[in-house]
């Protein structure tokens, strides 16, 4: 898959957008902007219909946005600091109050997708509080773009993996697949109460995936009806690649109980060809309330290692179809 920079860039201004002391910046505006728009590397741009977005102000009213798609860093430093935009950025202190934290995110995104506020709003909180990862960084402190032939390695999960794990639950297409999500995966505070739980009980095994130096998804095993379950969660950006069950196979040689069992949505065939090329075999169904979906649905059953003769008995009486 390839990949494009993202930035964002906010700057709080020193008076109304249309007092003197703003007057070149705005005189400059359409001007700057179309420069952008003709330099090598660009590819979008956060714009409404006046062809600039000073109108959008979502880090506060005095404070202006600038967001943009960019083919990587090399391109973007030099429309910024080897163009005559450079001279609008020596004039920056003319207009804009310095801040005392970062103003300025840059993250990879698949090429063809546009960056939306609220994930650059998450990714420049990260950066502030845990510094530059391969999540959000800078131009200073830049890491390179996912590679699916990266080394795929998993690790204990630690608290900053969290924001990011956060932002791989708001995909409203991933959650229609999921099915079995939370209430609402928009939740913050519903989210970090659960993560908090799951790092604080031993009896839950939690690891994140890493590709390379970036993390992708998350993998846990967990205790449900007496018996010892999986689920992975992976970023929608990171599907189709071979990655999910590259991250199974790994999670499976130190996950060593047996039986072992994932359970997933009739209908989501990408997680069911994952669980069963790592050895998984269906069981039979169930059915649960997808929040989702707002419906009850039904749910295969996999289980991998042999199963007591009990457990053979219940399912057995349970319809194993599962065409839709």
């Amino acid at each position: 898959m390839h990949y494009h920079l993202a930035q964002l860039n906010i700057s709080p201004m020193k008076a109304a957008l249309d007092s003197p002391i703003m007057a070149d910046f705005v005189a400059n505006l359409d001007r700057i902007n179309a420069l952008a728009e003709s330099s090598a590397g660009f590819v979008w741009r956060l714009q409404t219909n006046d062809g600039n977005a000073t109108a959008l102000r979502p880090f506060g009213e005095n404070i202006l946005v600038n967001m943009s798609v960019w083919q990587d860093v090399e391109t973007l430093s030099a429309y910024a600091y080897q163009s005559a935009h450079v001279a609008f950025v020596r004039r920056r202190k003319e207009w804009f109050e310095r801040m005392p934290v970062s103003s300025v995110v840059l993250w990879w995104l698949p090429a063809g997708h546009k960056p939306t506020l609220e994930d650059a709003r998450e990714r420049l909180e990260y950066l502030r509080q845990s510094g530059p990862s391969p999540w959000a960084f800078t131009a200073q402190h830049a890491f390179s773009a996912p590679d699916a032939a990266a080394e795929l390695t998993l690790r204990d999960v630690i608290a900053s993996d969290l924001p990011i794990f956060f932002q791989h639950q708001q995909d409203s297409a991933a959650n229609h697949m999921v099915a079995f999500t939370s209430a609402d995966p928009t939740d913050r505070k519903m989210f970090d109460q659960h993560w908090v739980k799951v790092l604080s009980d031993e009896s839950i095994t939690k690891q994140t995936i890493l590709l390379g130096e970036h993390v992708i998804g998350n993998l846990v095993g967990y205790e449900l009806f007496d018996e010892h379950n999986i689920g992975y969660w992976l970023g929608k950006e990171y599907w189709g690649q071979g990655l999910a069950t590259r991250a199974l196979v790994a999670f499976l040689r130190h996950e060593v109980t047996r039986p072992l069992y994932a359970r997933v949505a009739y209908d989501n065939y990408g997680s069911l060809r994952v669980l069963q090329k790592s050895g998984f075999e269906i069981i039979g169904e169930d059915s649960e309330f997808s929040f989702a979906r707002k419906e009850d649905m039904r749910e295969i059953v996999l289980r991998l290692g042999a199963g007591d003769s009990a457990q053979r008995t219940a399912y057995s009486a349970i319809d194993r179809s599962i065409a839709p």
